[in-house]
């Protein structure tokens, strides 16, 4: 490597740290302290120094090159636009800069958004974790101990060094174990599974509910003898028992001598068919009157049976409103629309359905959604239904077709007030059994890859920039913003190139106003200079950022990439054109 050589990585480099140095002061500065946990903060500052750092490469490039051939490098005189000594003075620097320019495409194109991408999870696991030491308290005020150590563990994930939480989580994983010495263990199972529990077989199950049937405790009998057919639908003998138990608890209620007795069972029995229903509404009230039932009679071993398979039959056609409340202070998506269909390559006279969220909450326990609005549209353009829901929680269910889908549950109950949230139909309707679901027809993952959208395209890294121009017509997103942000990301690298070139050009009309040294006022203008560079060059990025999309609205991707290619060749050449001619004038 020559002298010029040498001198130019030197001052490349110092500008360079200068460079990263004040992105990394700055972005002392700017720490956002009230947001991001301090244990994150040194890792903040310095993701976001390189993104910021990799912003600004432009024009502290140019900056550098303005200093090295005003005041470092020269050609020397008499070369002339025809000499062979021309190319052989610009062979180096083209080979340094176009090697410059292809580690900032790689800067660029990835490295830049993972920098933006870690420190913005700093400000996701922050206020995260403040979610999960939110709910913990939550759920260790209201008792449920197991939860909160749950939380409690999650949140020294991420904070390990917090003695404070940590003697919180000590605590509750205390609390946890003493209840579970004293109380029963909980079975919050549907009949099969707590048939697993009860008993290894259904011979077991069967003679107990026989014991049950002999003593005339008909609700016991007809417990154990549903288990043993849930594990074993042929059993004849728990069929006889069963019916025989039914039987049994309709003439019961009728030979109470007590009254008390006798509004109780009333009460049982109800509760019981409702149960047994299986629809929607009957299940919720299922599950209240249990509810009511186990407040009132705390030592009533039928209640403490069937209390747990009401809580799970509730939860399979709704959820609890409360669980929405204890999400709010998790990490949040908003305005997200999409069309949830099977894709761009269905036929233009299918059925569409689109949905709009307006919050969705992405929080430890389930994804939720806070203003929901969908309508479909028949083959004939006429609307099928229209509908809007309060509130919704994205559940996996299984499919008609026997896979698993993801499904929006717009039933909201509110434990406390006893109401229901569901959704109203605007106009149209739908079968009773699912006009509470709304069924997604794509990935949860895509669909959450779509809502982080709402942060701007600016801020992905290419694969993703083009796994989104794949999946955004899927939900009838405009592709073409995204094929605009792809251009500028090709367009960025090839600038460094051109801006190099010009500033060569520009540093040696510089170096011919003085002979010997710089005067005192051009020195001083080098450090006010990267301010003006940096506006100058932000404004050339937006006229080329309107420029592309004007012509990927007008001729498509293509032709867009084809003229913005032709642009570029052209700067490429008048920039060769004016360091050759500046070169010659020396």
């Amino acid at each position: 490597m020559d002298r010029q050589g040498r001198a130019a990585v030197i001052v490349l480099a110092i500008v360079y740290l200068v460079a990263f140095g004040a992105m990394l002061i700055y972005s002392m500065f700017m720490f956002p302290g009230r947001i991001v946990l301090p244990v994150l903060r040194t890792g903040w500052i310095l993701w976001n120094g390189v993104a910021l750092f990799i912003e600004v490469l432009p024009t502290a490039h140019l900056s550098a090159v303005l200093l090295l051939y005003s005041l470092f490098a020269g050609f020397g005189p008499g070369v002339r636009l025809a000499d062979r000594a021309l190319v052989r003075a610009l062979k180096g620097p083209l080979v340094l800069f176009t090697v410059i320019t292809m580690l900032f495409a790689v800067a660029v194109g990835i490295i830049q958004p993972y920098a933006a991408a870690r420190r913005d999870s700093y400000v996701y696991q922050s206020e995260f974790a403040r979610a999960l030491l939110s709910q913990a308290q939550q759920f260790e005020r209201a008792g449920e101990y197991e939860r909160a150590a749950v939380d409690y563990a999650l949140y020294l994930n991420i904070d390990a060094e917090n003695t404070e939480v940590r003697a919180q989580l000590d605590e509750a994983r205390a609390m946890a174990d003493a209840r579970e010495i004293e109380a029963q263990p909980d079975r919050d199972t549907v009949f099969l599974r707590a048939a697993r529990r009860e008993a290894p077989d259904a011979t077991q199950l069967v003679n107990r509910a026989a014991a049950a049937i002999g003593e005339q405790d008909f609700f016991t009998a007809h417990y154990y003898a549903r288990l043993a057919l849930a594990l074993d639908s042929g059993r004849e003998e728990a069929r006889r028992i069963l019916a025989n138990a039914n039987e049994g608890m309709r003439a019961f209620g009728q030979t109470l001598q007590e009254a008390a007795q006798q509004e109780r069972y009333e009460r049982k029995r109800h509760a019981y068919w409702l149960l047994s229903d299986e629809q929607g509404q009957s299940l919720i009230q299922a599950y209240y009157a249990f509810a009511d039932l186990r407040a009132d009679y705390p030592d009533d071993r039928d209640i403490e049976l069937y209390y747990p398979l009401a809580l799970e039959a509730i939860q399979r056609v709704s959820f609890f409103l409360h669980e929405i409340e204890r999400a709010e202070a998790f990490p949040a998506r908003h305005n997200l629309t999409f069309r949830n269909g099977p894709g761009a390559e269905e036929p233009a006279n299918a059925v569409q359905e689109f949905v709009h969220i307006d919050r969705m909450i992405l929080a430890s326990g389930g994804r939720y959604a806070l203003g929901i609005e969908a309508v479909q549209y028949g083959a004939d353009g006429e609307i099928i239904y229209h509908l809007r829901a309060d509130y919704g929680k994205i559940e996996q269910r299984d499919s008609q077709d026997g896979g698993t889908s993801s499904f929006l549950n717009m039933r909201a109950v509110d434990r406390q007030q006893r109401t229901v949230s569901e959704p109203h139909y605007l106009s149209g309707a739908r079968d009773e059994s699912v006009a509470h679901v709304l069924e997604i027809r794509s990935p949860v993952s895509r669909l959450e890859l779509l809502a982080a959208a709402d942060n701007g395209l600016s801020s992905a890294a290419v694969p993703d920039l083009l796994q989104k121009a794949r999946i955004y017509p899927d939900f009838g997103f405009a592709v073409e913003p995204v094929h605009v942000e792809l251009g500028m990301r090709f367009l960025l690298p090839f600038s460094l190139l051109i801006f190099s070139l010009f500033g060569i050009a520009l540093g040696i009309r510089w170096r011919s106003h003085y002979l010997g040294r710089a005067p005192l006022l051009g020195v001083l203008a080098l450090f006010t200079l990267p301010f003006v560079l940096h506006q100058l060059i932000v404004l050339y990025f937006y006229v080329f950022r309107v420029l592309l999309a004007f012509l990927v609205l007008s001729l498509g991707s293509v032709g867009a990439a084809a003229a913005l290619l032709a642009v570029q060749a052209l700067l490429l050449a008048w920039a060769l054109f004016s360091v050759a001619a500046r070169m010659s004038a020396t």
